[in-house]
């Protein structure tokens, strides 16, 4: 997965400070936030209500678990969205 990519997941689920944190991080680091991703992907049961649990929301949380060295849920449940040329993974 592009840092990009991975930027605009937490944009999208209202993490700005960690989308803008994530471009000074190192391959190293992004490698582990996607290793964290697929072990929330294969353990994390679906939430009792609300939507389920996308690839992006899935990767956000995996980014805020690194950063900030426990679980949460993202800010926002919902994608916001924004025009294409606006978004990390367009530059």
């Amino acid at each position: 997965m592009r840092r990009e990519t991975l930027a605009e997941s937490l944009w999208e689920y209202g993490e700005d400070a960690l989308a803008e944190r994530l471009a000074t991080e190192s391959d190293g680091s992004i490698d582990q936030i996607l290793d964290l991703a697929v072990w929330h992907r294969i353990n994390d049961p679906e939430p009792q209500d609300g939507p389920k649990l996308t690839n992006a929301r899935i990767v956000a949380r995996a980014a805020i678990e690194f950063y900030e060295g426990a679980t949460r849920d993202t800010r926002r449940q919902r994608r916001r969205t924004r025009p294409q040329t606006e978004r990390y993974d367009s530059k």
